[in-house]
Parts: structure tokens; C-alpha cells; sequence
């Protein structure tokens, strides 16, 4: 059974190119069983559009804030990768709640596809390029 996480950003906006990505990347994997979200906006939310559209199974693992406090995000992050198979995840190198759930797909051995957010925002070490470049002239 395949369980793809797909994650990433909640500022993320451009609904059309998370559906082309989640839509390869599906292709690449060849299908998937269910599609597990966090329960965010963003691309999270942009995951369970897709799946309702496609008519694939959806769950949302939720960060139990009550008891779980601040370590919610991080809790449910874990969960998440205990459970599924596969992470499709939009990454702007930025959030860490993103870069936490890298760690525990790792760890659990989640065949893992990163891809940079689209946010309109340039990956971290290109604008750091940038700042840097900038500071030079």
C-alpha cells in the first residue's frame, strides 16, 4: 500500500503547480492508495483538494495541540512519517516543521521527493547568492 505525505509551506498559493508536481510525482511512484496531509493550509490543503478531485483516499493526521502543547507540529510530523510510504514535499528551506518531517522520513526510510516551493520565494542558498552579490557591489 502506498501512502504518499505531501507537505510543504503553508504561505504556498499556486494551486496549479502543486497539481502538476503531486500529479508526476504520482505518475513516477505509479499511483498511490491514500494521499496524508497535515491538516494545514497551503499545500496541505491543496493535497486534499487534489485527492477529493481524484477520488483518492485522504487522511489528515492533525497536531493534537492540547496535549501535545507546543511539540504538537513535531508530534504529528512523527506520526505522519510512521505511517507513510512515500513524502512529496515542497521545501523552501525555510519552515522547520518541513525540515523535521525530512529528518523523520529519513529515519523511517520514506522514499523521499523534494521539491522547491512554489512560493514565489527563491531557495534559501540562492538568496543568500544574491545577498551576497548585492553586498559586493
Amino acid at each position: 500500500m502506498i501512502r504518499l505525505i505531501i507537505a510543504g509551506p503553508r504561505s504556498c498559493t499556486k494551486n496549479t503547480s502543486v497539481f502538476q508536481e503531486v500529479a508526476k510525482y504520482i505518475t513516477e511512484i505509479g499511483g498511490v492508495d491514500e494521499i496524508v496531509t497535515g491538516g494545514s493550509t497551503g499545500v496541505d490543503l491543496m493535497a486534499k483538494q487534489y485527492a477529493l478531485q481524484y477520488q483518492i483516499s485522504y487522511k489528515e493526521i492533525i497536531p493534537n495541540w492540547q496535549n501535545d502543547l507546543n511539540a504538537a507540529g513535531i508530534v504529528r510530523d512523527t506520526r505522519m512519517a510512521e505511517y507513510g510510504t512515500h513524502l512529496l514535499v515542497f521545501f523552501n528551506n525555510e519552515s522547520k516543521e518541513s525540515m523535521h518531517l525530512l529528518m523523520q522520513a529519513e529515519k523511517n526510510h520514506l522514499s523521499i521527493k523534494k521539491i522547491n516551493a512554489p512560493d514565489g520565494r527563491l531557495p534559501f542558498g540562492e538568496q543568500a547568492r544574491v545577498n551576497r552579490i548585492s553586498l559586493t557591489l
